[in-house]
Parts: structure tokens; C-alpha cells; sequence
């Protein structure tokens, strides 16, 4: 049941990347994003964040210094500092990041070390997927 609850939550997710003001949803051909791959000459991207271990919700200080972590993890990457909005506004965004250039199977490695059941993956042109990871 948890599982299907939380797919159909990410499904209705809205995944929002600060700078250029981009948005998109899995299942969308984002133009914007791929136009920012075309800029830093990549073909691959994650959107991941840090916060919420498992789903299981922490203190915004927490969840910050999580944050700050992973951010320094991400250095050598093109990164966009972002959120993921939900349709339950009870909940509120997650902080993340969009990391340009970065590997499917990189970034399914740092997912686990930041304890996260599922990141974004794409590649320019094509449309947002969502990954499931191993450890769910």
C-alpha cells in the first residue's frame, strides 16, 4: 500500500528548478531543460534531494544540514538548486537538486547514501522518469 501510495504521490509531483523559473512533472518533454543541457553540453540529469530520509520527515535545520551534504557531494557537477512541490500541501517542498551530467547508476548511488526511495532521472529529449531504487 506504501508503495502505491508514494508513486502516486511522486506522479503528482511537481519538480521546480529555481533559476530559468523550470518546471516539470514525470512523463513531461521539459523544452526548457533540455535547452540548459544544449548549455552545458550534457545529455543526462537527476533531480534528487536529500531531505526526509525514507520518507520519514525531519526538522526543516535537519533536513538543511542534509542538504548542505549533498550539495558537497555534487561538487564537479553542474548543479541547479530546486524543489519538489507535492499535491498535498500538508507536506511541504522538498529542497533538492537538478545535477546535470551525472550518471543513472551515480546517481542511484548517492540516492541510497542520503536514504531516498526514488529520484527523476532524463536525458535531453526525452521525458522525465521516475527511478525506483533498490533499497524499496
Amino acid at each position: 500500500m506504501m508503495e502505491k501510495a508514494l508513486i502516486w504521490s511522486l506522479l503528482n509531483t511537481t519538480f521546480r528548478i529555481f533559476q530559468n523559473d523550470i518546471s516539470f512533472k514525470i512523463g513531461d518533454v521539459c523544452k526548457p531543460l533540455d535547452k540548459l543541457l544544449e548549455q552545458y553540453n550534457k545529455t543526462t540529469w537527476a533531480f534528487m534531494t536529500a531531505w526526509n530520509p525514507y520518507c520519514e520527515s525531519l526538522p526543516e535545520n535537519k533536513n538543511m544540514e542534509r542538504h548542505l551534504q549533498l550539495k558537497k557531494k555534487l561538487d564537479g557537477y553542474a548543479i541547479f538548486e530546486g524543489e519538489a512541490i507535492g499535491e498535498d500541501k500538508s507536506y511541504p517542498p522538498e529542497r533538492s537538486f537538478l545535477i546535470l551530467g551525472i550518471r543513472r547508476e551515480e546517481a542511484c548511488v548517492l540516492a541510497e547514501e542520503f536514504p531516498q526511495y526514488a529520484i527523476v532521472v532524463g536525458e535531453k529529449n526525452n521525458a522525465a522518469e521516475l527511478l525506483l531504487l533498490s533499497n524499496y
